[in-house]
């Protein structure tokens, strides 16, 4: 039946299209070693498995960010909604092209296990993943590669009572880009 199909040249000029799309496609977007590709948009699932999590996760179970594997995805909302619950309302936010603001789930120290490997961080593959909103669905903007600078202990009051929560902030391994950072930037 294939051979059949072969000898039609419609369907043989459609296949070779397809075929010469594939490795434009490779060429263009997927050859590169680095499994992220700047700017593209990834849901938290794509993310599990492009970094090659072992089993797979629900990407809702990671919230903003899972160290595991020497690898650690962290998912940013922006902009979030004004009735948003304060236990979640994170600071997140670009101090400029190269440096990004970050805060870790409430309840966390600097002694805390989870965080000791950007605390003490060895060459743990931070990646960084934006959306602007939860209007843009489920896909967030691969930012690029982190590298914490600085970390310190804070506390938030929500509902009444002092929370320890840890600030980061981390160099960006590239500049963003103008036309990105002023998306996420500006209202």
């Amino acid at each position: 039946l294939f051979r059949k199909c072969l000898a039609n040249p419609t369907y043989l000029n459609h296949l070779n299209d397809c075929i010469r799309y594939g490795f434009y496609k490779y060429d263009n977007v997927y050859h590169d070693i680095k499994p992220f590709k700047l700017y593209e948009k990834y849901s938290r699932e794509d993310v599990l498995r492009l970094l090659n999590w072992e089993r797979f996760m629900n990407g809702q179970n990671i919230g903003g960010y899972k160290i595991k594997y020497n690898t650690c995805p962290i998912f940013v909302t922006s902009h979030k909604r004004e009735d948003i619950s304060e236990t979640i309302n994170y600071e997140a936010h670009f101090i400029d092209k190269v440096t990004f603001n970050w805060m870790s789930r409430n309840n966390r120290k600097t002694s805390s296990s989870e965080l000791e490997p950007l605390i003490n961080y060895n060459g743990l593959d931070v990646e960084l993943f934006i959306q602007k909103s939860n209007d843009e669905g489920i896909e967030f903007y691969y930012i690029g590669k982190l590298t914490p600078i600085t970390y310190k202990q804070v506390y938030r009051n929500i509902n009444g009572k002092d929370q320890p929560i840890v600030n980061f902030k981390f160099k960006l391994e590239s500049p963003v880009r103008d036309e990105i950072y002023s998306y996420f930037v500006n209202d």
